[in-house]
C-alpha cells in the first residue's frame, strides 16, 4: 500500500495550499510530489499517485516552471536596453515602453 500524505500549508498573504508527499518505495524516504491551491486537486493527485505506486509504474513528477531560475538582474537590464533601443528607432518613447511592461 502506498503512503501518500496531504498537508495543509498556511500562507500569510494568500489562501492555504495543500502539499502532496509520498514515500518512495525504493528508498523509503519521503519525497515531494506537488502543491495545489484546492483540496480537491490535492485529493485527485493523491488518488492518482496511489494507483501509480501500487501498480508499480514509474512516478512522473510534475515539472515546475524554471524558465527564470538562471536569469540575473543584468539579463533583464540588457533586455530592457535592447527594447529601449528598438523603441527609439521606431519613434516610440521609453515611457510608453515602461507602461507596457
Amino acid at each position: 500500500m502506498a503512503t501518500v500524505t496531504i498537508a495543509k500549508c498556511p500562507r500569510k498573504k494568500t489562501k492555504d495550499v495543500y502539499r502532496v508527499d509520498f514515500y518512495c518505495p525504493e528508498t523509503q524516504m519521503k519525497k515531494y510530489y506537488g502543491t495545489f491551491k484546492r483540496k480537491s486537486d490535492a485529493k485527485a493527485a493523491k488518488a492518482k499517485l496511489e494507483v501509480t505506486i501500487d501498480g508499480g509504474e514509474l512516478i512522473e513528477m510534475p515539472r515546475a516552471n524554471r524558465s527564470l531560475r538562471n536569469k540575473t538582474v543584468n539579463h533583464f537590464c540588457d533586455l530592457k536596453k535592447k527594447s529601449g533601443k528598438d523603441a527609439n528607432k521606431k519613434g516610440v518613447s521609453a515611457l510608453s515602453q515602461l507602461q507596457d511592461i
